[in-house]
């Protein structure tokens, strides 16, 4: 992690979000292959936060053009 005082808002939320998705792939990864219905279930558990901080992202981005 950066620790920048000078960073922005959106430097912060990007960041932070980047922290987190790496978090949720090495959980990804710890994971492997699914190979019942609980691994299916935290496998795709974890593809929705995934996909939710890309929607996040995007959400970030936009303000930032405004």
């Amino acid at each position: 992690m950066m620790m920048n005082t000078h960073m922005t808002k959106s430097e912060i939320r990007r960041e932070t979000i980047e922290n987190i998705r790496q978090l949720v792939d090495a959980r990804v990864t710890d994971i492997g292959v699914a190979m019942d219905d609980f691994d299916g279930g935290q496998l795709a558990a974890l593809e929705n936060v995934l996909k939710d901080l890309d929607v996040y992202d995007m959400i970030v981005a936009h303000h930032e053009k405004r």
